[in-house]
């Protein structure tokens, strides 16, 4: 059930990427007539101790910063209270 889920929402991101035109591969097509993929294959679940999150949320909060990208704000994401 839980791949099924993964699945319907990959594919739903792949259709409102495409109808708003970003998907990163938006120009290109595949031998087979398809675009690639931009969503990794299956899923990734990770399970953190209470300790490892607040870790985890720094790592996340900075990763764009890697990539000489500003840091991400989102008004539906709430600061940790652990």
């Amino acid at each position: 059930m839980k791949l099924l889920v993964v699945i319907q929402l990959k594919g739903n991101a792949t259709k409102k990427l495409l109808h708003a035109g970003i998907h990163p591969f938006q120009d290109e097509v595949n031998k087979n007539g398809r675009r690639p993929k931009c969503f990794s294959r299956g899923e990734w679940k990770v399970f953190l101790d209470p300790p490892d999150i607040p870790r985890s949320i720094e790592y996340v909060e900075r990763n764009p910063e890697k990539e000489g990208k500003q840091r991400q704000r989102w008004s539906f994401v709430v600061p940790y209270g652990g």
